[in-house]
């Protein structure tokens, strides 16, 4: 079987080499199961793939090339999905495990959902994991007829487990190696359960007694494996998850169990997976990410003092935000951790041009009104005590010449940032797949926060000063007054 899928991979351009391994490493750190095989894919360089391929068709021609039954495709990369394995159990991106008390009811409820789960949009490579099925040999001795024909139990339990499952009877030295001589029944003495009923037990009076005389055999049904979990049995369908992110698919999902599966007493559904990674990333971020913007205003706040400035520099977050938004829906990339790490540098890199245009800005607004400059007051103590008299033509003035001394440095500031972030957008190789979306976020962002900013925020401040001298009864509204 191995041999096979490796030869249907092999024909396919993209592919340079592929190798398969068949099932798992002798240690008890490896969560890889005896019956999963592994095939590693070594693609070609992207530029010798054929036109118009992608990794995410390429995957999906394979998936439809190898099609065997009873075996379930699942692509990931080599360490993720180790570390999948061991975090949750799942060898996918997203799995629902199904708690209860009986493995039959268990894999029959994971059958449903494997069904239930076909149907929703964004689903691919379903698969229930089925544990039953699997025939066991049940070999009960009856110890009132050992004892009426003199054997002993030990000896006819030494006796089934050398026919059928061999012993050790003696070791030989191959130099400094040292190797165990098993010694068991030919295959075709051990082939069904009328040979194991022939073996014969030696009995009291040297008699030799069948050991279907003195044991009931019989094949049963039974499971390959117990999954737990906490102590409760488990049953897992495993998904990826293409077209769509992980967290809107997990709530179409789950509605769709909610109105179609029905559960027995005592028996419930959980989602794991790399679903499990991304909700906890989102509820520390939801904690995060609020507690820093609080802090970069109050930093602000003691900076400025003054509210209205500082609400006009955090209004550039929600401007970078537009950009980074428009950009994903642009591309059709899904929000991830990724793309958090993305928004979180954007929004620092939009309150840092926010800072630099207010205080540019409010220099030269106090620079042609004679007033003393930000620096000067913080540096001297002094406040502007004495009333000047201000008009509306004067503030556009002063905001026209503090944006437009800062329009070329932010500028060239953004067009640097965007051009030392093209390597990402256009990468290719392993971790491609996290630096896109980052990439293409704060690309996004800066673009639309360069822009907004240098028309929105000089708009802003001069409202927001002709409102306050205003107030103060400082602005004149007609210069010939004056």
């Amino acid at each position: 079987m191995l041999l096979q899928t490796n030869e249907i991979i092999a024909t396919f351009p993209e592919v340079e080499t592929v190798v398969g391994k068949s099932g798992r490493a002798n240690t008890a750190t490896d969560p890889a199961s005896l019956a999963m095989l592994e095939t590693f894919i070594t693609l070609k360089p992207k530029a010798e793939w054929r036109k118009g391929m992608t990794k995410a068709k390429l995957i999906k021609e394979m998936n439809n090339a190898i099609q065997i039954d009873k075996v379930w495709n699942g692509f990931t990369q080599p360490i993720i999905g180790r570390i999948d394995m061991l975090a949750t159990g799942i060898r996918a991106q997203v799995g629902v495990k199904i708690f209860g008390d009986d493995p039959n009811t268990l894999e029959k409820l994971a059958i449903e959902v494997e069904g239930f789960m076909n149907q929703v949009p964004g689903s691919s490579g379903v698969a229930a994991i089925r544990t039953t099925g699997l025939q066991y040999l049940n070999i009960d001795l009856d110890e009132q007829k050992l004892s009426q024909y003199g054997i002993a139990k030990m000896d006819a339990l030494s006796l089934i487990s050398a026919g059928v499952g061999g012993n050790i009877i003696t070791y030989t030295i191959e130099g400094r190696e040292r190797y165990g001589v098993e010694m068991k029944l030919a295959q075709q003495y051990r082939q069904n359960t009328e040979d194991i009923s022939s073996l014969m037990l030696r009995g009291k009076n040297e008699n030799m007694i069948p050991l279907s005389t003195v044991a009931n055999i019989t094949l049963e049904n039974g499971p390959a494996t117990i999954n737990s979990e906490n102590g409760i049995m488990r049953s897992a369908v495993q998904m990826n998850v293409v077209g769509t992110d992980l967290a809107s698919f997990v709530r179409e999902g789950q509605a769709y169990l909610d109105q179609n599966l029905e559960l027995p007493n005592g028996y419930y559904v959980k989602w794991s997976g790399q679903y499990e990674n991304q909700i906890r990333a989102k509820k520390r971020l939801s904690v995060i990410v609020p507690i820093v913007i609080a802090i970069i205003f109050l930093i602000l706040f003691f900076t400025y003092k003054d509210i209205g400035l500082v609400s006009i520099v955090m209004l550039s977050i929600p401007l970078s935000m537009v950009g980074g938004i428009v950009a994903l829906f642009a591309v059709h990339f899904n929000f991830s951790v990724a793309v958090w790490v993305g928004f979180i540098s954007l929004f620092g890199n939009a309150v840092e041009t926010g800072v630099v245009i207010v205080v540019y800005l409010e220099n030269a607004y106090r620079k042609k009104f004679g007033l003393l400059s930000m620096d000067e007051q913080q540096n001297s103590g002094e406040t502007n005590k004495e009333k000047t008299l201000i008009t509306k033509e004067g503030i556009k003035e002063a905001v026209m010449e503090g944006a437009t001394l800062r329009l070329r440095p932010v500028l060239m500031t953004a067009c640097t940032s965007i051009i030392g972030l093209f390597p990402m957008l256009y990468a290719t190789g392993v971790g491609a797949e996290v630096q896109k979306p980052l990439a293409v976020v704060v690309v996004g962002g800066l673009t639309t926060s360069v822009v907004l900013t240098l028309i929105v925020i000089p708009l802003l401040f001069s409202i927001l000063r002709e409102k306050q001298m205003k107030k103060n009864n400082l602005l004149l509204t007609n210069t010939n007054t004056i």
